[in-house]
C-alpha cells in the first residue's frame, strides 16, 4: 500500500512539474524544448502508475460462455479490449470482438477488429496512421495460434486522426470459423472459460 501510494505521489509530482514548466517563464528553454521536456515528464508520470505501452496488447477475456450467449441473443453483440498505446508517445488503440460474428461473418465466424482511438499525443503524431496490424488468437495448448495481419490503408476513415473518441473499427469479419474455434481437437482456444487475443502494432 505504501509503495503504491509513493508511486502515485511521485507521478503527481512529475505531472505538476510538467505543467509548471509549460506555464512558467523562469526556465531557460525554448517553447519547443519546454513542450518536449513536459511530454517526457508526463509520460514518466503515467509510467509510474500504469504499465508500459509498447504496441503489444494481450487481451484476457474471461466468462466466455456468458459473453457468447449474450452475443447470440443480441444482448451484447461485441466487446472491447482495454485501451493500449503503440509507444509512450504513440497512438492509442483497442480491439473489438464479435463472438457470434459481424457483417460477412455474422453467425458463422469470430470477427475481430482494430479500433484507433483519440489519444493524448495525437497533435504530435503523423497522420494518417500507417502501421502493420497483427491479430492473434492464442492457442492455450501451444499447438498453433491463429494469426492474420493487414496494413493500414491511408485512404480509410478508420486511420485518420480521430475526431471523436473512436474511429470506425476495421479488421477481419471472417477471422476464424466458429466451428473451428470451438471444436478443434488439437488446439485449445478456450480454457477455463477464458480466451486470449493479442494485437500487435509495428
Amino acid at each position: 500500500m505504501k509503495i503504491r501510494l509513493f508511486k502515485m505521489l511521485t507521478g503527481c509530482c512529475f505531472a505538476l512539474f510538467a505543467n509548471l514548466l509549460l506555464s512558467s517563464n523562469c526556465f531557460a528553454f525554448s517553447e519547443a524544448e519546454k513542450r518536449i521536456t513536459a511530454l517526457k515528464l508526463l509520460a514518466h508520470a503515467k509510467a509510474s502508475v500504469h504499465k508500459h505501452h509498447n504496441g503489444r496488447l494481450l487481451w484476457k477475456i474471461e466468462g466466455y460462455t456468458q459473453k457468447k450467449q449474450d452475443a447470440i441473443t443480441g444482448k451484447q453483440t461485441s466487446i472491447y479490449s482495454p485501451p493500449m498505446y503503440t509507444s509512450p508517445f504513440g497512438y492509442q488503440f483497442r480491439a473489438k470482438l464479435y463472438l457470434n460474428g459481424d457483417g460477412l461473418g455474422e453467425r458463422t465466424h469470430l470477427s475481430l477488429f482494430f479500433v484507433l482511438m483519440k489519444g493524448e499525443y495525437d497533435e504530435f503524431l503523423s497522420w494518417p496512421f500507417q502501421k502493420k496490424i497483427t491479430m492473434t488468437l492464442i492457442d492455450q495448448a501451444n499447438v498453433g495460434n491463429e494469426t492474420d495481419a493487414f496494413f493500414s490503408n491511408p485512404q480509410s476513415t478508420s486511420f485518420q486522426k480521430p475526431e471523436s473518441s473512436m474511429n470506425p473499427p476495421i479488421g477481419i469479419p471472417t477471422f476464424l470459423p466458429l466451428c473451428s474455434f470451438c471444436c478443434m481437437d488439437d488446439k485449445q482456444f478456450i480454457k477455463d472459460d477464458t480466451l486470449y487475443i493479442q494485437v500487435k502494432v509495428d
